[in-house]
């Protein structure tokens, strides 16, 4: 029996041996296969990939800007030595900066004043009067000089006893943007402007009693002015505005001994352009006229005017007042003294009046007891 499982056994272990064996052979073959399998099919690719038109993705030439090959070179020491002859020395220049040896700005800002004001006395300098002024001032940054109560008066001559006190005078004149101080020694300028505030022009008789007087509340013109002052007011000017220009004078004595005549010369607005003044202007309207003046457009209280005479009528009116005839009296009493009060008030002319009806009184009452 025992004999028979030992040959049973052997048998059993060929058989498996050979089972084995046949199964490795068969599985050598499968890889073969598969082995051929992934040649070929590689085959296949490089061929299709020779085919196509390579892409930017699978070039690496050195050329292609989208991939650039980085190598990591080594460095290698450099000598000290080496090091101080590649160092870059800097490029010499014979450039030189421009230094700033002028006045400063407040230097510059005191002559500008310094000159405005010399030119302004220079500009109205004359031997025919003297002008004196509380204040003037200069602003260079605005261009801008402002003179307070400027006065002009009268040259008194050797031998002449002259009563007037003044010819005319102003509360304000300012004189823009006509670089009147040379700033930085710049020329005049010849687009100008300048306002006169509050200006009387006096009118006197003969014996030096102020007996009239013409009034503007502002005098506004435009153009080359500085030329215009040295020609003492006589020149072009480009525009000429006049606010509330007013003047009265009694062209007749009382009528029925208590009504008196006078001829008004007004106007509210005056505008004009392509002005020419001359000299006579002042005197021509001390007597209540505008000869002495040219333009090419005018306009009196809103209405156009084209002419001079057309002007001149406008502005003449004329009015009648009811006098006290105490205060007409004792006023031409006043003015028969040796020295009269140069502004007498009114109870020095009722004053007047009160004594010399006085004495008439006391003439007559004498004459009687005769």
């Amino acid at each position: 029996m025992k004999n028979k499982m030992t040959a049973f056994f052997s048998i059993f272990m060929l058989y498996f041996c050979a089972v084995i064996q046949n199964a490795f052979a068969e599985e050598g073959s499968y890889n073969r296969l598969m082995r051929e399998y992934r040649e070929h099919q590689g085959k296949i690719a490089a061929q299709k990939k020779a085919e196509n038109p390579k892409s930017i993705w699978d070039d690496e030439n050195a050329s292609n800007p989208y991939f650039k090959k980085t190598t990591n070179k080594k460095k290698t020491a450099v000598p000290e030595d080496q090091k101080k002859k590649n160092v870059r020395e800097p490029k010499k220049s014979t450039f030189k900066r421009r230094v700033y040896t002028g006045p400063s700005k407040d230097e510059i800002a005191a002559a500008a004043k310094e000159k405005a004001i010399s030119n302004f006395n220079a500009f109205l300098s004359s031997n025919e009067y003297v002008f004196k002024y509380d204040g003037i001032s200069y602003d260079d940054s605005a261009d801008s000089l402002s003179v307070k109560n400027i006065v002009f008066s009268p040259v008194k001559k050797n031998g002449e006893k002259t009563q007037i006190s003044y010819l005319m005078k102003a509360d304000e004149v300012v004189l823009r943007n006509s670089n009147i101080g040379e700033t930085s020694g710049t020329p005049l300028a010849t687009d100008g402007e300048m306002t006169v505030r509050k200006l009387e022009i006096p009118v006197w008789n003969e014996n030096g009693v102020k007996k009239g007087k013409v009034d503007i509340a502002q005098l506004k013109m435009t153009g080359d002015l500085p030329s215009y002052l040295k020609a003492k007011g006589s020149g072009k000017l480009n525009t000429l505005e006049v606010k509330d220009l007013r003047s009265e004078t009694i062209i007749n004595e009382t009528i029925l001994n208590n009504i008196i005549r006078s001829k008004v010369f007004s106007a509210s607005a005056v505008d004009m352009k392509d002005v020419e003044i001359q000299n006579q202007i002042v005197d021509a309207l001390k007597r209540q006229d505008i000869s002495g003046l040219n333009f090419s457009y005018a306009q009196i209280d809103g209405r156009q005017i084209p002419t001079l005479d057309g002007l001149k009528a406008s502005m003449t009116s004329y009015s009648a007042r009811i006098l006290n005839t105490d205060l007409v009296l004792g006023a031409r009493l006043e003015a028969a003294k040796e020295k009269p009060e140069k502004e007498p008030d009114l109870e020095l002319l009722k004053k007047n009046a009160a004594e010399n009806k006085a004495e008439i009184k006391k003439v007559a009452a004498e004459t009687l007891k005769k």
